[in-house]
């Protein structure tokens, strides 16, 4: 039920919402890359039929950019994987050619292939409007490659050869971190970004961390663990990796992780911008779907209020106006048996509803996530992945649309509105006298 709180000031009233009875509507289904179609061959001669593990980045009001990796499997373990851009000009609704900038000239720097193992690309706008693009170095535990471009994506230079986070604790180097998970810009500081860090196969250890920049990206620092490093061989032990961060106001952080042995999903909050963390908490029976052993990875979150999210929206960020949406993978465990889904929520994380599959029925699934979502001007919700064969040898990089139904309020409430609204007028009149 759609619950709302009437506040009487005495020049205003102000109805607040706080939603759960939205509707997921009008879902569309478009193939951005067939990768059955091989339209691309790397310089070691290789066509290459696997695209997705997509990140979109807003220009402007109509502009978008989109990083994705392509390969020849799920991961090209030993083998060269390649980095890819693509541009929109109507915020997403049609896509250029791999590597064209929004003029159809090509790309400068990219695609970037090197021979090595880059998984997938992180694409962030930083507070000056340089765009930087990290990727893995060239293998889960060899840390993260950075470059960027001064020029809304036409032209990409070498920036970080690895990237080293100073102050981590724990006795782990900085500059084996893993990048590419989420990040927000500070509203109230705005110079100021935050980004998540994973370390992943270090030592046989996993876990999640929050880094700031204050420079645009040319330099990250350690704020705290968000789940420290633990043992991936104990599958109690509460290990994370793949975390999502996003602010809600209040100088507060939502994090969402997943759980390295593939059995529960954890959240966990900060209520002083990340210098602590509660405690981990398992929300895996709010998220399951019905599906014993459902699980939500690999997640990315928005406010609806963040200006990453949607062009020169209304709402106000630093106060954390709006729904907080999650979009990821829903598994029933690992392996191929997931489906690209969104979530949301209208107390900052507190309860969850979903998971929506953008693709098909919730199960079986096959292989598919490690995505972005996005909302264009006009209030549509873009989300993009891949989504791959039975073993994941081809792999579609697919974009997934829908329409959001938010509910009206119920007649009673409406009287109630326009009782205080004539109280007020009275109010005023009588003053005036």
């Amino acid at each position: 039920m759609m619950r709302y709180f009437i506040i009487f000031g005495l020049s205003s009233v102000i109805l607040v919402g706080t939603a759960a009875g939205q509707q997921i509507t009008d879902k569309t289904i478009q193939t951005v890359v067939d990768g059955s179609s091989m339209p691309y061959t790397d310089p070691a001669g290789v066509p290459n039929d696997w695209y997705g593990r997509n990140s979109i980045a807003i220009v402007d009001q109509n502009r978008w950019i989109m990083a994705l990796r392509s390969g020849v499997n799920h991961i090209s373990w030993g083998s060269g994987d390649t980095i890819h851009l693509m541009t929109s000009t109507n915020e997403g609704r049609t896509w250029g050619p791999l590597n064209r900038w929004f003029d159809g000239t090509p790309v400068a720097g990219l695609s970037y292939y090197d021979g090595k193992t880059h998984s997938e690309p992180g694409l962030y706008k930083m507070p000056n409007g340089d765009f930087i693009l990290q990727y893995w170095k060239d293998s889960y535990n060899a840390g993260t490659k950075q470059m960027r471009s001064t020029d809304n994506g036409k032209t990409w230079v070498n920036d970080i050869s690895r990237i080293n986070i100073t102050g981590v604790t724990g006795g782990v180097p900085g500059d084996r971190a893993i990048g590419t998970q989420d990040y927000f810009t500070d509203p109230e500081n705005p110079s100021s970004v935050y980004m998540a860090f994973q370390y992943f196969h270090y030592n046989s250890q996993a876990g999640s961390l929050l880094a700031k920049s204050t420079d645009n990206g040319k330099n990250y620092s350690f704020v705290n663990w968000i789940s420290p490093l633990a043992s991936e061989t104990n599958p109690d032990s509460g290990a994370t990796f793949e975390p999502a961060i996003e602010y809600v106001g209040d100088r507060t952080i939502v994090s969402v992780l997943r759980d390295y042995a593939n059995q529960h999903t954890w959240q966990t909050v900060s209520t002083d911008m990340g210098l602590t963390f509660s405690t981990p908490v398992d929300i895996s029976e709010q998220i399951d779907g019905g599906i014993p052993g459902g699980v939500w990875q690999r997640v990315r979150l928005f406010k609806e209020s963040n200006p990453d999210f949607q062009y020169d929206n209304q709402l106000d960020y630093s106060a954390g106006e709006g729904l907080l949406w999650g979009f990821g993978i829903h598994s029933n465990g690992g392996g191929y048996t997931r489906k690209p889904v969104v979530y949301w929520s209208d107390d900052n994380g507190d309860t969850w509803h979903g998971p929506e599959s953008l693709h098909g029925e919730m199960f079986p699934g096959t292989d598919t996530g490690y995505g972005d979502l996005k909302r264009r001007t006009d209030g549509t919700f873009v989300a993009a992945t891949y989504y791959a064969n039975s073993n994941s040898t081809v792999a579609d990089s697919e974009q997934y649309t829908f329409t959001v139904t938010y509910p009206v309020p119920e007649p009673g409430i409406l009287v109630l509105l326009a009782t205080g609204l004539l109280g007020l007028l009275c109010y005023a009149w009588r003053k005036r006298r």
